[in-house]
């Protein structure tokens, strides 16, 4: 299998934010049910715990995409 430096850095990238999605959830949702639905709520854990989630999203969608920079599909896929 061949790969690049850059995209061993992408994917150690999308591990970094994956532990960040991970480690802020619980909080979030402490911090949700304690608060309730406040749609203006976007500050704190639960405004971080939905950036990373968008920069997640849209990073897999790249990926699959195939127009995310630095990252190589391995040849045959």
């Amino acid at each position: 299998m061949e790969t690049t430096v850059a995209s061993l850095r992408v994917l150690a990238g999308t591990f970094y934010l994956s532990a960040c999605f991970l480690s802020h959830v619980p909080m979030a949702l402490i911090e949700h049910r304690e608060h309730g639905d406040d749609p203006y709520r976007g500050s704190g854990v639960i405004g971080a715990t939905r950036r990373y989630h968008r920069d997640l999203t849209a990073r897999v969608a790249a990926m699959r995409a195939g127009t995310f920079d630095g990252w190589r599909w391995p040849q045959g896929r």
